[in-house]
Parts: structure tokens; sequence; C-alpha cells
């Protein structure tokens, strides 16, 4: 229950750093995007169960205070954390 409720300060957090700071700063043809920035680096940890509810809970976070669809991120989110579980398996059972 406790990691579930560390979420909202962490996710929180990177939401206010990217639309305050980070989508300030132009980059070549767009800005960055701290919440799967720090969506996917918690999705690669070996020990964290819940990267799926993390990552609900971000998407919903970053559609309801920007003007993108709720389906592009939620695809675009469920996409990485797909790629980070699947690419952090593989790297670990390497030899």
């Amino acid at each position: 229950m406790l990691r579930f409720l560390m979420a909202f300060p962490v996710l929180g957090g990177l939401l206010m750093l990217q639309l305050g700071v980070a989508g300030r700063m132009p980059l070549i043809n767009g800005t960055v995007d701290l919440m799967l920035i720090g969506l996917a680096a918690w999705a690669s940890f070996d020990r964290v169960k819940n990267a799926w509810l993390w990552t609900l809970i971000g998407g919903l976070m970053v559609s309801y205070f920007t003007a993108m669809p709720f389906y592009a991120l939620m695809i675009s989110y469920f996409g990485m954390t797909l790629f980070a579980r699947y690419f952090q398996r593989r790297v670990w059972q390497t030899p």
C-alpha cells in the first residue's frame, strides 16, 4: 500500500518538472517527456512488481494536465513499459 501511495508524489514531481521546466526548453523538434523517461527507468528495475500501475497513474496524470489525447499517451507509455520489461528480462538472462 505504501508503494502505491508513493506513486503520487514521485509522479507528481516528475509532472511538475515536465510542465514547468522541461516543457519550456526546446530540443531539436520537440520537448522532453520526463514522465516517459521516469516510467522507463522505474519499469527497468528487477524488483518492481507494479510498473503497469505506475504507468497507468502517470498516463492519467499527464493526459489530465496536457492537451495530448488520452489514447496517444496511453499507447506510448504502455508500449514503453512493455519494451522496458521485456528488455530488462532479456538483459539479465544473458550470460
